[in-house]
């Protein structure tokens, strides 16, 4: 972490908001592509966001226990790997036939536009082409696309050398650009 995100943790811990919605405003991007990596077959992006928000607010709620400010990333980073496994335990023991009456359901609006529902095909493309990555190319690859960091920032954040990231990178976009060939605009399948 750099030493200005250490200062922002200390000032956390003091109860500093402000210091704290700098912390979300660099590290949400991070919690956002880790749960995406963990929730890799979702099909809701808001979902991911959501989970990321509470993640956020579970990490303010629990700051005190904060033991090393140096260890922030790993300690939210740990916050959101439980939050998202629940989550899929959860999903796991919903029952396939919803329970609620005919009264109490919403009908789901029709579509949009085509882009938007061209943009969520794309998506579900883009995580079906994922689905066969370890789970730290994923993260890799996603800290990329969805957080737009670069490799410099993906090694610092993952653990790994420049030229891990640079070749997961590599090999991982160049995958995933190969089956996402068939969802070109116009193109069907």
């Amino acid at each position: 972490m750099k030493p200005n995100e250490i200062e922002w943790v200390l000032r956390a811990l003091k109860g500093d908001r402000e210091a704290f919605g700098l912390l979300y405003s660099v590290f949400y991007p991070v919690v956002l592509a880790r749960i995406r990596g963990i929730l890799h077959n979702t099909r809701d992006w808001e979902e991911a966001r959501a989970l990321a928000q509470d993640v956020f607010v579970k990490a303010w709620q629990a700051i005190a226990s904060l033991q090393k400010p140096e260890n922030f990333l790993g300690w939210i980073l740990t916050i959101a790997d439980n939050e998202s496994r629940m989550v899929i335990r959860t999903k796991m023991h919903r029952p396939a036939v919803s329970t609620l009456s005919e009264e109490d359901r919403t009908e789901t609006p029709e579509p949009g536009p085509e882009r938007e529902a061209e943009s969520g095909e794309i998506r579900r493309a883009l995580d079906e082409a994922l689905a066969d990555f370890p789970e730290a190319h994923r993260e890799v690859i996603l800290l990329k696309t969805v957080a737009g960091l670069g490799c410099a920032e993906i090694s610092g954040k993952m653990g790994m050398s420049y030229d891990q990231a640079k070749g997961i990178l590599a090999r991982g976009l160049t995958k995933v650009a190969m089956r996402m060939r068939s969802f070109a605009p116009g193109k069907k399948q």
